[in-house]
């Protein structure tokens, strides 16, 4: 099998390129290395590695080495790299680690700045150990200071708010520029007018129950796509609305205006109002309370009539999901437990059947218009801001602290006080704490900011929404809201199909419980009535998000309902 040599090349940033030791710099170097060695022997060579990303990361020449391992790489292969540092973003016993799962497959490392070849045999050699083991301390400890140097500088001008223009810009934004120096300098951004538009279109269709498919399918009818839509595409002429992209813009913070800087794993940065904003805050708070509630998987195009349930129905007889079921007959959609039909459960746990949909809507509507369910269901809950504030001054405290352990065990490791395990363990330890109280931290930041910018109308919208229905049917736009306003009140609908049914394990273990009572033939035969299938009542047990719960038994063929309206046990019946 022939020998193959590959140039591995990398830099923290793009600029870099064209500065020192940069990817250019590298290429040349690297390349001239390579004709040496294919001038004294026979190589395969192998298309280059170049990595341009962040800097001190640890994991650069993992593919390297698992393809080595593997095999892929004959002995006596060689890797051409610039030089130590390439290789050293870990801590150099880190480093050595990685050097000798690599050479110790037969592979050769080449520095092509140096022109050092480095070999298994040379790490197996005391002498050539130490050497290496130094020059490897040393790369490490300049390629952590070069990216020490540069996230400083990141961090410093991010803290100053002044314009970091690296990495991609949203796709709505453009740089705007002082020329009045010899070089032109970004001095901040701007919106382009015509996709500030779509965006707000985009959002303003989702709130109002609208999924990623439906939006999709409505911008490629109305909206010519932006050109850079066909930049992967080989027929440049066939650009189109995706709908990844219009999910993308759903999610992404850029459109109020922030930006997320990774500067580094303990130095993550978020500056808000950092671009200009293409929608309000308040409309984006709303979006991303739509998200959270809206069904998993739901996309906005619905062949039948729109399932306003999804998720919320439950089996009141084996606990599991509820599904909807779809006819292409002409009858209309019913509730039917998913285990039952996919024979997960047995019939005597389980009696199956299935319910019409229209019963269900029936009763979430006419028992939510009674002004005392209305308000039980809609009971207020005042965010405690101070609470809240009072908690993001704890989490604020607690990262500083941990950063601070951080850089002090990192100080004894240095100093040699403590050994590189337990280096390692209190690290990881440290370092998992703090990606949790980052996280609780921002969760608990845009809590506020979310409460400080919405104000919650679920009970005004869900008014609206019963006022407009009319005669038992709903038309699908207002499905489409009512799809979303649901989860937000509801907490679980508990569906009994037959009534009040005993299965027949639960009247057998019943009726062995009665032996001996001087009344078990009156309870039995009581108990007898309920072992078959009431297909004329069905109960609806709602429990609300608010701490409100009622049973519902509805009679179908008088299509009419009794429940208790209120906390007295006060009957109440809405007929036909």
């Amino acid at each position: 099998m022939q020998k193959i040599i590959l140039s591995y090349c990398r830099v923290s940033t793009s600029e870099q390129s064209t500065d020192g030791a940069g990817l250019e710099n590298q290429k040349h170097v690297n390349n001239q290395a390579i004709e040496r060695f294919q001038k004294s022997d026979n190589f395969r060579r192998l298309d280059d590695i170049v990595e341009v990303g962040s800097a001190y990361k640890g994991n650069n020449l993992s593919t390297i080495i698992e393809n080595a391992k593997a095999g892929l790489y004959p002995k006596g292969s060689v890797i051409v790299m610039f030089d130590q540092t390439r290789f050293s973003r870990t801590d150099f016993f880190g480093s050595l680690s990685k050097m000798k799962e690599l050479l110790d497959t037969g592979v050769k490392l080449h520095y092509s700045s140096s022109n050092e070849t480095l070999t298994s045999e040379m790490l197996g050699d005391f002498g050539g150990f130490i050497a290496t083991a130094a020059k490897a301390e040393a790369a490490n400890k300049e390629s952590k200071s070069r990216s020490e140097r540069t996230l400083a500088s990141y961090a410093n001008k991010i803290a100053k708010g002044e314009v970091v223009a690296v990495g991609a810009l949203p796709n709505w934004i453009k740089k705007v520029y002082d020329t009045s120096g010899n070089k032109p300098k970004i001095v901040g951004f701007e919106i382009m007018p015509d996709r500030k538009e779509v965006i707000e279109v985009i959002f303003d269709k989702y709130i109002q129950g609208e999924g990623a498919t439906a939006i999709t399918a409505w911008l490629n009818k109305n909206v010519e796509p932006w050109p850079e839509f066909d930049h992967r595409r080989k027929d440049k002429t066939n650009r189109v609305w995706r709908e990844s992209y219009v999910t993308k813009i759903l999610v992404n913070p850029a459109v109020i205006g922030e930006r997320i800087f990774n500067i580094g794993r303990d130095n993550e940065s978020r500056r808000s109002d950092y671009y200009p904003p293409v929608v309000s805050k308040e409309k984006w708070y709303l979006a991303q309370e739509v998200r959270k509630n809206r069904p998993k998987g739901t996309t906005g195009g619905y062949k039948h009539p729109l399932n306003i349930f999804s998720g919320l129905c439950f089996c009141g007889y084996c606990g599991s999901k509820c599904g909807i079921q779809n006819f292409n007959t002409g009858r209309r959609s019913a509730i039917r437990c998913t285990a039952y039909a996919k024979n997960e459960v047995s019939g005597d746990i389980c009696p199956g059947g299935s319910a019409p949909v229209r019963f269900l809507e029936r009763v979430i509507i006419e028992f939510c218009k009674d002004k005392i369910n209305f308000d039980a269901i809609f009971k207020p809950s005042v965010t405690d801001m101070t609470a809240l504030n009072v908690e993001v001054n704890s989490l604020e405290n607690q990262v500083t602290t941990l950063l601070s352990k951080l850089t002090k065990i990192e100080d004894l490791y240095l100093d040699e006080e403590i050994s590189k395990g337990r280096y390692i363990e209190r690290k990881n330890e440290f370092e998992n704490s703090l990606a949790v109280a980052k996280v609780q931290l921002d969760a608990v930041k845009r809590e506020i900011d979310a409460n400080t910018h919405v104000q919650t109308t679920d009970e005004i919208e869900f008014a609206k929404l019963l006022k407009m229905q009319k005669d038992n049917s709903i038309p699908d736009d207002i499905r489409m809201k009512l799809r979303d306003l649901l989860p937000r009140f509801v907490e679980r609908i508990t569906i009994y199909r037959y009534g009040d049914w005993l299965s027949p394990a639960k009247f057998n273990q019943m009726k062995q419980n009665l032996k001996g009572d001087s009344n078990a033939k009156k309870i039995i035969e009581h108990l007898e009535l309920r072992t078959g299938k009431s297909r004329a009542v069905i109960i609806y047990g709602l429990k609300f998000k608010s701490g409100y719960f009622r049973a519902i038994w509805f009679d179908t063929k008088a299509e009419t309902w009794i429940s208790k309206s209120d906390n007295e046990g006060i009957l109440h019946k809405q007929m036909n």
